[in-house]
């Protein structure tokens, strides 16, 4: 049950995302009233105990990810993002790993003046997750990755190529990370930047693919699954960049996957 799950830390988190789905989801409470609670929760947001900030940053990021598309009021999902943006510099590491998950779900409002500027914010707030002092464990590393990958999956290339060569360089090192979670996420972000490159970036994303080729290849055969098959579909991502039918056809989803085997 999501109250029982609230007395301990490990799955506090997991339980607020519960409650966070139902009062986005109610129909008993209007958007009038949400914009009270979070208004309310937001003053908690900069208070002095850790456990209040940390589950406040957890439900804002729930919050966020639940906001329909066609939500009647964006406007919100802005505040939301606001008070995430300002607790980033929180001193408190889980703060900063819900911040980033987050700022992870957010989705533009194209033509809106309000989002005006937001994708370069957000993306440099996310990269900050990349190169965090004091995740020694890296649980900011792999919650940046994972929203990057998120976030630019609803950019565009002009929007993402001020920071590409920035967010390539510093995940090519987690492709060697022990920790398989991290592998995984820097392969899937490594693959999904691929979308993002098919234009003027593409010549400096292929020059990393190359540098990253041997790397690749080897991690196809990494001993954990989730590892191969986050491997796999990033060569399925890359692959048409680098104009070669065969490695094209080697792994296409919808083949049999016989070639693949074989090699």
């Amino acid at each position: 049950m999501p109250w029982e799950k609230m007395a301990k830390f490990d799955t506090a988190d997991s339980a607020l995302e519960v409650l966070a789905q139902g009062l986005a989801r109610c129909n008993h409470i209007n958007q009038k009233q949400l914009n009270v609670i979070i208004e309310l929760l937001g003053q908690v947001l900069d208070g002095p105990y850790d456990i209040q900030r940390v589950c406040i940053s957890a439900f804002f990021a729930e919050l966020i990810r639940c906001n329909p598309d066609d939500s009647e009021d964006q406007r919100f999902v802005g505040e939301l993002i606001r008070y995430l943006l300002e607790r980033l510099v929180d001193h408190n590491i889980y703060v900063r790993k819900f911040c980033l998950r987050g700022l992870g779900w957010w989705r533009p409002v194209r033509d809106s003046p309000d989002d005006k500027g937001l994708p370069t914010t957000i993306l440099a707030s996310l990269i900050s997750g990349l190169n965090d002092r004091e995740d020694k464990n890296d649980l900011l590393i792999l919650e940046a990755m994972c929203s990057l990958s998120n976030v630019i999956a609803v950019m565009n290339e002009d929007e993402v190529r001020p920071i590409l060569m920035n967010v390539l360089l510093r995940i090519r090192p987690c492709f060697e990370k022990d920790e398989a979670k991290v592998r995984s996420a820097a392969f899937t972000l490594f693959g999904k930047m691929a979308s993002v490159c098919e234009e003027r970036s593409r010549e400096a994303f292929v020059e990393q693919i190359f540098s990253s080729l041997i790397t690749l290849t080897l991690h196809l055969n990494d001993p954990v699954e989730t590892v191969r098959e986050s491997c796999k579909t990033c060569f399925q991502s890359i692959a048409p960049l680098l104009d070669q039918p065969t490695l094209i056809e080697l792994f296409n989803p919808f083949g049999t996957g016989d070639a693949l085997k074989r090699h």
